[in-house]
């Protein structure tokens, strides 16, 4: 698996795994895939996205079996204030917020696509039908543009927050605590894939990078521009509407590229939809043993 950006020289930073030794083993072997989800999190080529939300998917049901488990639940029972389920409780609700979030974004963008590409696919050339799906295309991605930029700003701040926090749970013999360590990594690392998800998703900015791009690389240099998938469909959308704005002829082979290119973009669409609804499904489950431990008489 291929585990370079679309855009070359982008790094999206999340501290190094540094978790305690003395864990159950089944603890070690998540600290184990956390470490191989690490090498590839801040990808922003879809199908690394959704290989890593896959994988991601699966360690939750790792995570489930640990928080279950006799060891911890006999932890839980000893952290009489029950400070430390509350903890990963509070830490979980940003990922969980933000997975719904990516889950209702995909949707959506694939009912966009496919409005689009089905009235390119009618006779004619650009019409009003098409001028009228393109235009609405543009007003959806317009308003996803500000929706993203928003949980952006939260991820900036969340990762300053965290910078380098883990030291105070090292080396501690307490179960609980090596628990929430555990937790807290893979919450941080779910926010970081997300994170890669919304960057792949954010719509351009006509002869510049997006709103989302900006953001992340303000400090890179010599960065080279790629198109992705979601990109090449912005930027054939925006070419219809100002042909259609100038009663300029489009042509079969431009509506043809679109077309090509919308197909694609609804196959990119349903693997990530996919990807993120089992991720939001693994969360919820997570979320509900969590308070399940944190209610435990």
């Amino acid at each position: 698996m291929a585990n370079s950006s679309f855009m070359e020289g982008v790094h999206l930073p999340l501290r190094s795994i540094s978790l305690p030794s003395r864990l159950p083993s089944n603890s070690l072997k998540i600290v184990a895939e956390l470490s191989k989800l690490k090498a590839s999190e801040s990808s922003l080529r879809a199908k690394t996205i959704r290989v890593n939300m896959a994988r991601l998917a699966e360690l939750y049901v790792s995570i489930e079996e640990l928080i279950g488990s006799p060891l911890t639940q006999q932890a839980i029972l000893r952290d009489r204030n029950g400070k430390a389920m509350q903890k990963a409780l509070d830490e979980s609700i940003m990922s969980l917020d933000t997975c719904w979030f990516a889950r209702d974004l995909m949707a959506r963008m694939k009912d966009e696509v496919q409005d689009l590409w089905s009235a390119i696919r009618r006779k004619g050339g650009i019409n009003s039908s098409i001028e009228s799906h393109a235009k609405g295309f543009m007003s959806f991605r317009k308003k996803a543009k500000r929706d993203i930029a928003k949980y952006l700003v939260q991820f900036k701040t969340l990762e300053g927050k965290n910078t380098n926090n883990s030291s105070k749970f090292l080396n501690s013999d307490n179960h609980i605590v090596m628990v929430v360590e555990v937790l807290k990594e893979i919450n941080l690392i779910t926010i970081s894939i997300l994170k890669s998800l919304l960057i792949f998703a954010s719509p351009t900015k006509t002869g510049g990078w997006s709103l989302a791009s900006r953001l992340m690389l303000s400090s890179e240099k010599g960065v080279k521009k790629v198109l992705n998938e979601v990109e090449r469909v912005d930027s054939t959308v925006s070419s219809i509407r100002e042909q259609a704005t100038r009663k300029a002829d489009a042509g079969s082979e431009a509506l043809k590229v679109a077309q090509e290119r919308l197909e694609t973009l609804e196959h990119c669409m349903e693997g990530l939809e996919d990807g993120v609804d089992r991720l939001y499904k693994r969360l919820i489950r997570i979320r509900a043993s969590l308070l399940n431990a944190s209610t435990a008489p």
